[in-house]
């Protein structure tokens, strides 16, 4: 486990789901714009319209479909 999530779970901090912290949580998926490192908000940047969602009849599992999005903010 990276040195920031052992810390944020050493100090008490409440992960983002009410969890522990774990380092995807930060890291996240680049391509994807996930985590704290990779999010576009925490930057000043709003983004809309960045996915859809479908819900697969079979399963009843939602995927997640990249749109055509819309930056607004700092550059």
């Amino acid at each position: 486990m990276p040195l920031y999530t052992h810390l944020l779970n050493n100090e008490g901090v409440t992960g983002p789901r009410g969890k522990k912290w774990r380092d995807t949580a930060i890291r996240g998926h680049v391509s994807r714009g996930t985590g704290i490192l990779n999010n576009e908000s925490y930057i000043g940047r709003m983004v809309w319209n960045k996915r859809n969602y479908r819900k697969n009849p079979d399963t009843e599992r939602r995927t997640a479909r990249v749109n055509g999005c819309k930056r607004v903010g700092a550059e």
